[in-house]
């Protein structure tokens, strides 16, 4: 990748252009403040905790969102496991989502997530950084 053939080389290079591209768009600090707040209050609401509750159906309504043959890149768990599952585990993932929410808790597991480029093209060169990240977008802010 870019001349760059170790492992680590080639992960802080992707490191490197995904900093670049979510730090691309300016904002206004106080504004992001004021919103932060306006959330935290939200949450420490007494009675907004309890109104929050994820249905059977919202949970079914994002499984049929989830695209085929997709793997979470962590625990070999596969996006076909879900789509096929049976009604039971749509009922338990509402009810542990709902009680996460309540709760405030969030498993570690949960917090770990993995990246996978995707070649814009695949007649360009696999080997070159260019053909996986376009930074044009940040200009048009």
């Amino acid at each position: 990748m870019d001349g760059v053939s170790d492992c680590r080389k080639i992960t802080e290079l992707f490191a490197d252009k995904y900093e670049k591209l979510y730090t691309c768009v300016s904002y206004d600090e106080a504004e992001m403040t004021a919103l932060s707040d306006e959330i935290d209050a939200i949450v420490n609401s007494n009675n907004s905790v309890h109104e929050c509750n994820i249905s059977y159906a919202d949970v079914v309504k994002a499984a049929c969102t989830l695209k085929s043959n997709k793997s979470d890149g962590n625990s070999g768990m596969m996006s076909d496991h879900i789509i096929n599952a049976c009604d039971d585990l749509f009922v338990h993932n509402s009810l542990l989502f709902s009680s996460l929410i309540v709760h405030g808790a969030v498993p570690d597991d949960f917090s770990v997530s993995t990246m996978v480029p995707i070649p814009k093209s695949k007649t360009t060169g696999i080997t070159s950084s260019s053909n996986y990240l376009e930074f044009n977008f940040c200009q048009t802010f």
